[in-house]
């Protein structure tokens, strides 16, 4: 399965829905990163796709991001 599109697209809606409901209700349980990767896992379970496959998928995504979080 060629996820190189949909798993950035599912990481990216996945952190704008959780900014969603954060911004909402304002709470800090509702983290995005915490709901974000509870959304990604739930779907990557439900949908039985391997977290090395969305690993790769995610790669370039990551590589922007490491910088920023070191």
């Amino acid at each position: 399965m060629n996820l190189s599109f949909w798993g950035l697209a599912l990481t990216v809606v996945a952190y704008a829905l959780a900014l969603l409901l954060y911004r909402r209700f304002s709470l800090a349980v509702f983290q995005p990163i915490l709901i974000a990767s509870v959304l990604v896992m739930g779907f990557l379970a439900a949908a039985h796709i391997p977290h090395e496959e969305y690993s790769q998928a995610v790669q370039p995504l990551t590589k922007l991001l490491l910088p920023a979080t070191v």
